[in-house]
């Protein structure tokens, strides 16, 4: 009998709590970066020291990563933070995590989202995406990529063989000059025995409606379909209630993601991060950020008004047009 995806995310070892010294730590580091006015971005690791919540993040995050998919991490007292003070507070968590990297051509490096009533299932645009829950109301689901595939190739092995294809993924006008406006990348792909997937339907029906990209097909619609059922099926997924403050870590490449709820418009914040020793993967499956290199800096997007990009390890900072 096959095991529901739910069995290969290890459901039982997603939450985690912070302790009192925990709180203590980022109360009294938060409270000092905030005594000084300054942009966001100019924020780095050694201005906000948490000395044990630091390697616990850092644990967290390589777990989520290497094995666990994605981890909540509560007890973020969000109730304390106005909307800046709340951006700020992601920014400094994500510096301990691994490197920001931005999310639009603008350089926005920490988006607020929403959590949509009828969400879609996707991969993350960098190695892990971390959220911080700033409203009430919102739940998140997780799906093994892995299950997933298997279950793909069970129910439909003439899709499965098309999950290694490679289709076009929009980049929403991102591109820098000369550029083509998508990237072509494989669904799928397997390095050392580990699967990694992307997956954002939405990114490629567009490409793929583009002038000059062959359209897609009936067969890839028919696996496009089968992904989202499969993923949106209880079996296959699991669900969490989450509360203001918390910290949600997703791998990228292992795990899909939805966010839903049934109120209005709850909020999100979103930083997109590489980790220091992230996952093995091809080229063509990923892409350097410029000014970050190799696994300091993969995915995200190249942002058009950035005159400098941080290097591993430097003080330079990136002067952008929008700083959050």
């Amino acid at each position: 009998m096959r095991q529901p995806a739910t069995a290969d995310l290890r459901s039982t070892g997603w939450s985690h709590r912070l302790s009192t010294q925990h709180i203590v730590e980022l109360d009294t580091a938060m409270t000092s970066v905030r005594r000084s006015p300054r942009p966001l971005l100019t924020v780095r690791r050694s201005d906000v020291p948490l000395p044990t919540l630091a390697t616990e993040l850092r644990g967290i995050a390589g777990r989520v990563g290497a094995r666990d998919g994605f981890a909540v991490v509560r007890g973020f007292s969000a109730h304390r933070y106005n909307a800046h003070g709340l951006r700020l507070l992601l920014w400094a968590v994500g510096q301990h995590l691994g490197t920001p990297v931005p999310q639009t051509a603008d350089g926005h490096m920490v988006r607020s989202v929403s959590a949509a009533a009828n969400g879609a299932f996707s991969t993350g645009g960098s190695d892990v995406t971390a959220f911080l829950v700033t409203a009430a109301g919102a739940r998140a689901s997780f799906v093994c990529a892995e299950s997933l595939v298997r279950e793909v190739n069970v129910r439909r092995p003439d899709l499965g063989e098309r999950l290694s294809g490679r289709y076009a993924f929009d980049r929403a006008e991102a591109q820098l000059p000369g550029k083509l406006p998508y990237r072509l990348l494989p669904l799928t792909c397997r390095v050392g025995g580990r699967l990694s997937m992307r997956y954002v339907r939405a990114q490629i029906e567009a490409a793929h409606a583009r002038p000059g990209v062959p359209p897609l097909d009936r067969a890839d619609v028919e696996l496009f379909d089968l992904i989202d059922e499969i993923a949106s099926d209880q079996r296959h997924r699991v669900d969490v209630s989450l509360e203001v403050g918390d910290l949600v870590l997703v791998d990228s490449y292992s795990t899909l993601h939805r966010l839903e709820s049934d109120r209005a418009n709850p909020q999100l914040l979103r930083v997109w991060l590489t980790l220091p020793a992230g996952r093995n993967l091809p080229n063509g499956f990923t892409w350097d950020s410029p000014g970050y290199g190799g696994n300091g800096g993969r995915g995200g997007v190249v942002s058009r008004d950035v005159t400098s990009l941080p290097q591993r390890g430097t003080a330079t900072w990136p002067h952008l047009a929008t700083a959050i």
